[in-house]
């Protein structure tokens, strides 16, 4: 099951925010306020919404937004079917969805929010430093098995991945393993923070996750280039991805001034830097 993670905010809880570990989720209302905009989806955006939504209600007396971390095919779901006005998600939207908006006659717009990169991320144990595109297909294929293949120790490699649902996956997917997209049936699909937990406890696992995301991981380079705000914004670094909102059509008044603050470049453009993404503005 992956991680699900929520927050309700509004101007009263900008300072002091309260979280029930047993549930994950906080409720706390504006004051007279009279319409909430949730944002559903991405846990690779959940940061960035977090801070974005405490800065504009802290802007906007009696506003109140809804965070909610789950993926980004349930948030573009949500978005879809009406449940939600904004999905957070990365710019690729799975063909299973692009369909149920045909079906349902829902038109939708896509805000780029920041530029990422996917890295690869191994033990600091391993002393491998550096892997290809081929490396990573092959490994996450099957085709190789052993990390003495790609100049590691003689030790059997543990392949995971993210759940299909993640758009972390649905962008590693086509970056790295191609149309086929077919998994060795040995890896181990877990959230982002089961990823980041496993690698940290064993020497022989490899994963990938959000540049941001990456914590005490290792980073090899990927086909000799390091993921920075750099390689990404030049084109250099292979895996490369834009986290996005998307809202249902016609946008509210109220999603369209969160979805601005978000863009603007002295707010929420602002917040992307602080949190080590690269901003689109």
């Amino acid at each position: 099951m992956g991680a699900h993670r929520m927050l309700v905010l509004s101007v009263a809880a900008a300072c002091a925010l309260a979280f029930v570990p047993s549930s994950g989720r906080a409720d706390i209302q504006a004051q007279g306020s009279d319409h909430s905009v949730e944002l559903r989806g991405s846990t690779s955006l959940y940061p960035l919404a977090q801070r974005v939504a405490e800065a504009y209600m802290q802007e906007h007396p009696g506003a109140s937004v809804v965070v909610s971390g789950e993926s980004s095919f349930r948030g573009l779901k949500a978005m879809i079917v009406g449940t939600a006005e904004v999905a957070m998600a990365t710019d690729i939207v799975p063909e299973e969805l692009e369909k149920l908006a045909r079906t349902r006659s829902v038109k939708f717009d896509r805000f780029d929010v920041c530029r990422d990169a996917l890295v690869p991320i191994l033990n600091p144990a391993n002393p491998v430093s550096a892997l290809t595109l081929k490396q990573l297909s092959d490994i996450y294929r099957g085709a190789i098995l052993n990390w003495k293949d790609v100049g590691g120790n003689d030790a059997s490699i543990h392949v995971l991945s993210h759940e299909g649902t993640s758009g972390t996956y649905e962008t590693f997917k086509q970056t790295v393993l191609g149309d086929s997209a077919v998994i060795t049936p040995s890896a181990r699909m877990l959230s982002h923070q089961g990823v980041l937990d496993l690698v940290a406890k064993d020497p022989d696992a490899i994963g990938y996750i959000g540049m941001h995301e990456v914590g005490a991981s290792k980073v090899p380079t990927v086909n000799g280039v390091t993921a920075d705000a750099a390689s990404i914004t030049s084109g250099r670094y292979p895996m490369r991805r834009q986290l996005s909102l998307y809202a249902r059509e016609p946008i509210s008044s109220e999603t369209k001034g969160l979805i601005d603050f978000f863009l603007d470049p002295a707010k929420g453009q602002a917040m992307v830097r602080e949190l080590g993404d690269v901003p689109m503005k």
